[in-house]
């Protein structure tokens, strides 16, 4: 996640890019537009990363590759 963070951070406001880690092996599913989206986005990998019990993670036994 914290991969995920520094990559996110680097991409400007007009960017018009969709940003997926929705993959069965990422913990934290993301969806959303770099440019709109972008905070919210952040946000949800700040909660992950320091409140971890109020994030929407992926349960463990849904990642069973």
């Amino acid at each position: 996640m914290e991969t995920i963070r520094r990559c996110g951070e680097r991409f400007g406001a007009g960017v018009r890019r969709v940003f997926l880690a929705d993959h069965v092996s990422n913990r934290l599913v993301l969806k959303g537009s770099l440019g709109a989206e972008k905070a919210r986005l952040l946000n949800e990998i700040r909660v992950a990363l320091d409140h971890p019990d109020q994030a929407r993670l992926r349960p463990l036994w849904q990642r069973d590759l």
